[in-house]
């Protein structure tokens, strides 16, 4: 009778518990939560006085949850080591030292070049001044610390100290300006030629036509000293003579462009490279003549209102501090229709040597290894899931998904580091070997093996700008991958648990 007695009680409990469980989350009362707690303990007391009876599904649950426990403790030292290989070889690859006691010298310098600009005059008195601090003074001194006039070849191998910038980096080849207008056709004002090179330059138009044009127009046959027009216009725009001859009427102020603007700015990308109009200034003439170029450009009135974006470029070489390296050195000036000029810089620095070292290769090569291992471990689990008909559900998996994209990240990163190391720093020294053998015998006459070590270097700068960006966005993801081994670890998921409660707040 006790027996049956306390049979009924029994299964009068688990009937209220069964009771209990049945009922919607939202419509549960405290006492039901209670009973459902107590049908766990029931069941689990069940389970451990009865060795041979034994639920898979709760065995399955415990052993997924100590396999993914041991997964997590022995990913954090790896995670570790693959984070501290990857930040090693970014580092030892992009010297980061170094190439920020260039380049910060360098925009310290743009800036204040450029900060009291107001006006296209004032643009232009930025360009053509002497001035200490001026465009002509930072990289057309042509004269040492000491005042001493500046040697160019020594030997077939020494360049000289001509086309020094701030001691310690050298122009090569040329310094490129740049225009797109919102029209391609000829323009410019009259000219009285009174030099040389100022007479060259009227001959052929430069600067003011397109590349194409320069390229399929006849020379011009004119008197040189006689006051040069355009061939297909004969009489001078009035808007823009009235545009160029009262400049304060149209303020232009140089703010820097932010990367919010660059939405509201003319795109350069929208014309071909033939409908630009360019000059170029050359390091091996005198100053004297460098002068009468910028001069002649700016008595033309190269600017005026159909101007959109000038950008001066000229590539840098520094093989002062750690590997040598070509800066790629872009000043970009954007116009507003609302009268406004913004100004930009942008430095992008090209090593050509690719190893630092063997600290650089050991960093590059452990870092491969350990991407191979990875990718390998998570395709057999692909492989796996795909096998038990899971593949999706796998797939699916925010913790999968992030692990893989982690993985293309990564091998993303070294297909960058097989572009510079087999494409872009052989074709970049290729076109940089004409330049140096010819030293400063450059000049217009030699102008195409300048434009081709622009064009390689123009391609080489663009993928490692973009490139770079990956790269920093990389090593954040890495370190979020910590979060996933902390998770795994009971006293080191406090941290993570914390944050994850925080993030309601």
């Amino acid at each position: 009778s006790s027996r049956s007695a306390a049979g009924d009680r029994i299964g009068s409990a688990m009937a209220a518990i069964q009771k209990a469980a049945s009922t919607t989350p939202k419509d549960r009362k405290h006492a039901d939560v209670l009973r459902i707690k107590a049908g766990h303990m029931l069941t689990f007391d069940h389970l451990a006085s009865n060795r041979g009876v034994t639920e898979r599904q709760i065995a399955r649950r415990v052993l997924r949850k100590s396999m993914a426990r041991s997964t997590g403790c022995l990913s954090l030292p790896l995670t570790i080591a693959y984070f501290g290989f990857y930040i090693t070889s970014v580092r030892l690859h992009e010297d980061i030292t170094n190439v920020y006691f260039l380049e910060s010298t360098v925009r310290n310098r743009l800036d204040a070049m450029f900060a009291d600009a107001h006006t296209t005059n004032a643009v232009w008195d930025a360009l053509l001044s002497t001035e200490s601090g001026k465009f002509m003074d930072v990289f057309f001194s042509h004269v040492d610390m000491y005042g001493q006039l500046q040697a160019t070849n020594i030997t077939e191998d020494i360049w000289g100290d001509r086309g020094l910038v701030l001691s310690y980096n050298q122009i090569q080849g040329a310094v490129e300006f740049k225009q797109w207008r919102s029209e391609t056709s000829d323009y410019g004002k009259p000219y009285s030629c009174s030099s040389d090179v100022t007479c060259a330059l009227c001959r052929s138009n430069e600067g003011f036509q397109t590349i194409h044009n320069t390229i399929n127009r006849a020379p011009i046959d004119r008197e040189c000293n006689g006051a040069r027009r355009l061939q297909e216009e004969e009489s001078e725009d009035a808007e823009s003579s009235e545009f160029l001859a009262n400049d304060e009427f149209h303020p232009r102020r140089l703010h820097l462009g932010r990367p919010e603007l660059r939405s509201s700015f003319p795109r350069a990308s929208d014309q071909k490279v033939n409908d630009t109009f360019h000059f170029w200034l050359y390091p091996a003439e005198a100053r004297e003549q460098i002068s009468d170029r910028l001069r002649y450009y700016h008595e033309r009135g190269w600017i005026d209102h159909q101007t959109e974006v000038i950008e001066i470029r000229m590539y840098l070489m520094n093989a002062e501090l750690g590997r040598n390296r070509l800066e790629q050195l872009t000043v970009t000036l954007r116009f507003s229709e609302a009268g406004s000029v913004y100004y930009e810089r942008d430095l992008q620095c090209y090593f050509l040597q690719f190893f630092y070292g063997n600290l650089s290769m050991l960093a590059d090569g452990m870092f491969f290894i350990m991407l191979v291992l990875n990718t390998a471990y998570r395709l057999h689990g692909m492989w796996s899931a795909f096998l038990q008909s899971k593949l999706f559900r796998h797939l699916l998996n925010l913790h999968m998904a992030w692990e893989w994209l982690m993985i293309l990240t990564g091998w993303w990163t070294i297909y960058g580091y097989y572009n510079m190391m087999f494409n872009w720093e052989p074709a970049l020294l290729d076109a940089l070997e004409p330049v140096h053998r010819r030293g400063w015998e450059l000049g217009p006459e030699r102008i195409a093996e300048v434009e081709n070590l622009f064009d390689k270097g123009h391609i080489a700068a663009e993928g490692l700008a973009s490139l770079r960006v990956v790269v920093a966005q990389y090593s954040v993801m890495l370190m979020f991958r910590f979060f996933v081994s902390f998770g795994s670890q009971p006293r080191l998921a406090i941290v993570l648990n914390t944050m994850k409660n925080l993030l309601t707040d």
